[in-house]
């Protein structure tokens, strides 16, 4: 009686190990693809919370209303550029070389008039936020309130 093992058992261990390979390898790709948007998801909402603290901690007479469309767009004075730590790039338009965020915010007057609303969203450089409702991948979006 021969011993070993016949060319048709070797095939089929090979391409059950394959198949298993290539699954394992493509959940270590999607692994790492979730670790990068948590990470900065997790910064942004980091620098969209420092922002937000420092807007509700500010003196009641340096905070202004935002024109509309202050989210949506790069608005002097209601928007600011990140690097990959946080600091603070220089620049009103679009954003510079470096930036790997943007910060907008917008201030909104409650119609009692004795506070306002505070909205901060942190998205990545180059991309625009999404709607109003909802938010996008590695995006952060904060809101609070500052009263009189």
């Amino acid at each position: 009686m021969p011993r070993g093992f016949s060319l048709v058992e070797v095939v089929v261990a090979m391409a059950i190990t394959t198949t298993a390979t290539l699954a394992i390898a493509q959940l270590s790709i999607m692994s790492v693809r979730a670790n990068r948007v948590a990470r900065s998801t997790t910064i942004a909402t980091v620098l969209a919370l420092q922002k937000l603290e420092e807007l509700r901690s500010a003196e009641w007479t340096e905070l202004t209303e935002s024109p509309p469309e202050a989210l949506g767009r790069n608005t002097g004075g209601f928007c600011d550029f990140l690097d990959a730590n946080g600091g603070t790039l220089a620049g009103d338009g679009p954003a510079p070389a470096g930036a790997v965020f943007v910060r907008r915010w917008a201030l909104d007057q409650l119609s009692s008039g004795d506070a306002l609303v505070i909205q901060v969203v942190v998205v990545p450089a180059g991309r625009a936020p999404t709607a109003v409702v909802g938010r996008g991948p590695e995006e952060a979006r904060l809101v609070g309130i500052r009263a009189r």
